[in-house]
C-alpha cells in the first residue's frame, strides 16, 4: 500500500511542539502524546499492509496489535498498546487527576516508545 504521507512527520511534530513556547501547554503535551502515538501506529500498520495483512475500519488499533501478537512480535504490540493509553487519556479524559499527568515527562516518554517502535519496525519481515 502506498503512502502519499510519511507517518514519521508526526513524530517531528511531537517532538517540535514541546519546543514551542507561546502555546497553551496541556493542549500541546496532549497533541504531542498523540502525534508520537499514531506516527508508531501507522508505520507499523503500513509495514504489516505491505506484507498483505488488511485491517478494519474498526478497532483496528487492537487489530494491528493482536496481529503483531500472532506472529510473535509481542513487545513491538506491548509497546504500541503502552502509547495507546497514553494517547486514549491524552485525547479523551480531561479531569484533574489526568491532567496532573500530562506534562513534559510523560510527552518525552511516549516520544521515547515511539521511537523504540519505529527503530524495530523491521523484526516485522517484509
Amino acid at each position: 500500500m502506498a503512502s502519499n504521507f510519511n507517518p514519521e512527520l508526526f513524530l517531528d511534530i511531537a517532538k517540535k511542539l514541546l519546543n514551542i513556547e507561546n502555546l497553551d501547554e496541556k493542549g500541546k503535551f496532549r497533541t504531542s502524546i498523540g502525534r508520537a502515538y499514531y506516527s508508531a501506529f501507522l508505520l507499523v500498520r503500513i509495514k504489516l499492509e505491505r506484507k498483505g495483512k488488511r485491517f478494519g475500519t474498526e478497532a483496528q488499533h487492537k487489530e494491528v496489535r493482536d496481529f503483531l501478537k500472532i506472529i510473535l512480535i509481542k513487545f513491538l504490540a506491548d509497546l504500541l498498546k503502552a502509547l495507546f493509553d497514553y494517547q486514549v487519556d491524552a485525547d479523551y479524559y480531561l479531569t484533574k487527576s489526568v491532567n496532573k499527568l500530562i506534562n513534559r515527562e510523560l510527552c518525552e516518554r511516549c516520544i521515547t516508545i515511539a521511537e523504540e517502535i519505529i527503530n524495530n519496525i523491521n523484526v516485522i519481515s517484509s
